[in-house]
């Protein structure tokens, strides 16, 4: 398999091809609904994931090129929330799920 189809932080391939910057809005929207405040917080972490961009496989929703998968991308978000979110952690988990169950357990 080319290197570019694989995540650059796991190394395993990109099954689910939404770039980051995709999965963000989706997380934006989802935090807008109970927690607006930690949308910010987002906006700047997540800006770590800009340098992985090029010479990758083609996001499905906007076609940017992209070399993180959805899986590392949501499990680093949720890392970062997971004591803010609360009880709400486990619907992070059902909502953004790119098999992040099977680890958080």
């Amino acid at each position: 398999m080319p290197q570019k189809e694989k995540c650059v932080i796991c190394q395993e391939a990109i099954t689910n091809p939404i770039c980051p910057e995709c999965l963000q809005r989706e997380v934006e929207h989802w935090l807008a609904d109970f927690n607006p405040s930690l949308v910010p917080k987002l906006r700047d972490y997540t800006g770590i994931f800009d340098a992985y961009t090029q010479d990758g496989v083609n996001c499905i929703i906007c076609g940017r090129d992209m070399r993180v998968c959805a899986h590392c991308f949501c499990k680093d978000v949720y890392q970062l929330f997971r004591e803010q979110l609360g009880e709400r952690a486990e619907d992070f988990l059902l909502s953004f799920d790119f098999e992040l169950n099977r680890e958080a357990g």
